[in-house]
């Protein structure tokens, strides 16, 4: 399992290869969909959201994040206000993961 945090949110990946994520959600940060903040633990579904993949490992910055799956797939999400997603848009903000 590993862990990882960004300003005022975090994530965990599980053995299995689950991602889940909570706290602060303003920027979209926790790629769900909505800017609802989460005081729980709230779970990606790999199979929906990944493809079918297993999430290997995750990143956090302020208010964004991105992921590498199984099959070496990069997926980001969250505020793009400074190009920190690598998009072409600076103003984008990504709700799920992309």
């Amino acid at each position: 399992m590993t862990v990882t945090s960004g300003e005022f949110f975090s994530f965990i990946v599980t053995q299995s290869g689950d991602l889940y994520g909570f706290g602060v959600n303003d920027a979209c940060q926790l790629g769900i969909g909505n800017r609802v903040n989460q005081p729980r633990l709230v779970l990606m579904d790999k199979n929906i959201v990944f493809n079918c993949h297993s999430v290997v490992m995750v990143l956090a910055g302020s208010a964004h994040a991105a992921c590498v799956t199984s099959n070496s797939s990069v997926y980001v999400w969250g505020s793009g206000q400074f190009g920190q997603l690598a998009l072409s848009d600076f103003n984008a903000t990504t709700r799920v993961p992309h």
